[in-house]
């Protein structure tokens, strides 16, 4: 895959660069402004992400896996998706009618016994930081970010939940704490729930499908702003004495359901016909602008020139309206031959390795 590619080049150079890889979640090859096709009706939405690409590579022939899990697994393991997971499924899945046969691999997500990639860069000398969404597996203390390399951690278990309340979705099966009628509230500070951050299930999960909450402006945090502001810290508090900074933001965009600020919403709901698309275009450029201020903070630090910027999907787009692929396969799990969506995966870096 490209980025590991790309981080294995890098341990081998005379001088470690820092590392901020950033993998989004089911961004569609077509959902990037540079791949527009020709008579595209779509708004632009990632202005910061073609600036970075006009610096950068681009590794037009990036391939992923076709779910969530699978991709992830391999990342975070550095193996094909056969050799560690194929299976997306819910991390709370595992054998239990034969617990004993296979205690390393009778779990959803990565063996137990398999090195993570966080393990191999803090081995490397690398501070390492772990933000966004995990579904990496979630059975065991061995299962967690920490236990696979990472020094400090912001994240959620499964596929995805409510953008502003952090509750896995009914959807996601019914997953509810004893005594506790709503869903369970996934949000982790390395290895203990985050509790002070999680806004009020009552006052700001999204009634009747609404992309943001009816609330006082300001009373609810977007769970994703929660993961790049821990990015933020991770780079403002950066010390050189630490080592080079290795920073793995998973962000849940552009995944479902499909929730985002309103000031985002605002600038493409009278664009777009499809309000489904409306709401995807919206949560890009709310990425976008949250790698631009990612990219800010590494050159207010004086890091940017030191740092390998990675930026890639974990599978394929959805489709809504006109949006996603462009000629490449369809959305990844609505197509017999996802595992040959086409993905992006674009290197920048301001100088040479």
């Amino acid at each position: 895959m490209g980025p590991i590619l790309a981080l294995t080049a890098t341990l081998a150079a005379p001088l470690r660069p820092h590392i901020v890889y950033l993998l989004a979640d089911d961004f569609g090859w077509a959902d990037a402004d540079w791949h527009h096709p020709e008579g595209s009706t779509d708004p632009l939405a990632t202005p910061h992400m073609s600036d970075l690409i006009s610096q950068g590579i681009e590794l037009g022939q990036h391939y992923s896996f076709k779910f969530c899990s699978p991709t992830r697994s391999s990342i975070q393991s550095g193996r094909n998706p056969i050799h560690v997971n194929v299976q997306n499924y819910q991390p709370v899945v595992w054998n239990w009618r034969e617990p004993n046969k296979d205690p390393d691999a009778g779990f959803a997500g990565m063996a137990r016994n398999m090195t993570g990639m966080g393990n191999v860069m803090k081995n490397a000398g690398y501070s390492t930081v772990m933000t966004g969404k995990w579904d990496v597996g979630m059975a065991t203390p061995d299962h967690t970010p920490k236990a696979r390399g990472y020094d400090s951690s912001l994240f959620y278990f499964h596929h995805d939940n409510d953008y502003w309340s952090s509750r896995v979705r009914v959807d996601d099966r019914v997953q509810k704490c004893p005594g506790q009628d709503a869903q369970l509230v996934d949000l982790w500070g390395d290895e203990a729930p985050a509790s002070s951050l999680n806004n009020s299930y009552d006052l700001c999960e999204p009634k009747g499908g609404a992309a943001y909450p009816n609330a006082p402006n300001g009373s609810c945090v977007y769970e994703d702003e929660l993961f790049v502001e821990h990015v933020l810290k991770a780079i403002q508090g950066h010390k050189e004495e630490a080592g080079p900074l290795f920073v793995f933001w998973a962000a849940h965009s552009v995944h479902a359901p499909l929730q985002v600020p309103k000031e985002f919403l605002d600038m493409y709901e009278d664009k777009v016909a499809d309000n489904r698309r409306a709401r995807y275009l919206a949560m890009v450029r709310w990425l976008d602008s949250a790698l631009q201020r990612v990219t800010d903070a590494l050159k207010a630090k004086s890091m940017w020139e030191d740092t390998l910027l990675v930026f890639t999907s974990d599978n394929g787009g959805p489709v809504y309206g006109n949006g996603g692929h462009d000629g490449q396969r369809g959305h990844s799990h609505h197509r017999l031959h996802d595992r040959d969506d086409r993905d992006k995966d674009v290197d920048g870096q301001a100088t040479q390795i």
